[in-house]
């Protein structure tokens, strides 16, 4: 019986440390934001099969927080096809968008030449 606990407790431990991993730091909602493939202009037909990893950023209202990984990175707000809001992730790691951009819009992250996205609600 005490050795099931000795396996049982880690086990326990562990998943609880994952599942509250990244919580405490971030506010807001996840939202995925995931490459947009676009067709390369090059001698190759196809996109690159080059694997890439999501972005993630915490969504609450109009405030969106990156990781620190993003800083630098362009974000634009674009709705019906049309650039509506653009801005560059600072140190502060947050951009807010303006209060009057509503309805569902589409996110887009631009850093060293890979686009992510996804569509969201303000």
């Amino acid at each position: 019986m005490t050795k099931k606990l000795f396996i049982i407790i880690p086990l326990l431990l562990t998943f609880i440390s994952v599942a509250l991993q990244g919580k405490e730091s971030k506010d807001g909602t996840p939202v995925k934001l995931t490459v947009k493939v676009t067709k390369p202009t090059g001698e190759h037909d196809g996109p690159s099969r080059t694997l890439t990893d999501s972005v993630y950023v915490y969504q609450d209202g109009h405030t969106f927080t990156f990781d620190s990984a993003q800083v630098g990175a362009t974000i634009s707000i674009v709705k019906e096809g049309e650039e509506v809001y653009s801005d560059i992730v600072d140190l502060t790691c947050t951009v807010t968008i303006p209060e009057s951009v509503t309805g569902t819009v589409e996110i887009i992250l631009t850093q060293n030449g890979i686009t992510y996205w996804a569509q969201i609600v303000l």
